[in-house]
């Protein structure tokens, strides 16, 4: 097996993970990729802007708790189960979550396309940014080992179609 070895950034907050150096390991990991493939995605990896925000890393419907008033009324939202942070882009982890809330809810729902599009024009970022990690964060996603999600993050892994 072919590792390359990528240097990102300096860590500016050592509690964290650098989320591109934890992305470069996962992607080196997965021995079913092709060593070409595995270039392509560490070169993207490798180009996109360093950033040091605090990135949830697993955020999705699971992690959500919602407080609500007796007519239904949301009064707060809590992120939960923080294990995954790193320090990162925050683009990477809304494509994360898109590919999350489409494993959880397939392609028949809406819901992945509404959470990407309302990030996007909340924060002022093209959706092509965000699309350009997509790959990167489906390959890290296949070191989970997770059989009924394999297909589907192989078919966003392919680098050429976000280009």
């Amino acid at each position: 097996m072919v590792e390359y070895q990528i240097s990102f950034q300096k860590k500016s907050n050592p509690l964290l993970l650098v989320l591109k150096d934890k992305m470069n390991r996962q992607i080196n990991s997965i021995e079913e990729l092709d060593n070409s493939v595995k270039y392509e995605l560490l070169t993207r990896l490798n180009s996109m802007k360093n950033h040091t925000k605090l990135c949830h890393g697993d955020y999705c419907p699971d992690n959500i708790i919602v407080t609500a008033d007796a007519k239904g009324n949301i009064k707060e939202i809590t992120a939960v189960d923080w294990v995954h942070a790193t320090q990162g882009n925050a683009s990477a982890d809304i494509a994360n979550t898109f590919l999350l809330l489409k494993l959880q809810f397939g392609d028949k729902s809406d819901i992945p396309e509404k959470y990407i599009s309302a990030f996007c024009e909340l924060t002022n970022t093209k959706r092509s940014y965000v699309n350009e990690w997509l790959p990167l964060v489906a390959a890290a996603r296949l070191t989970k080992n997770k059989e009924e999600e394999k297909e589907l993050l192989e078919q966003w892994i392919n680098v050429v179609d976000f280009q």
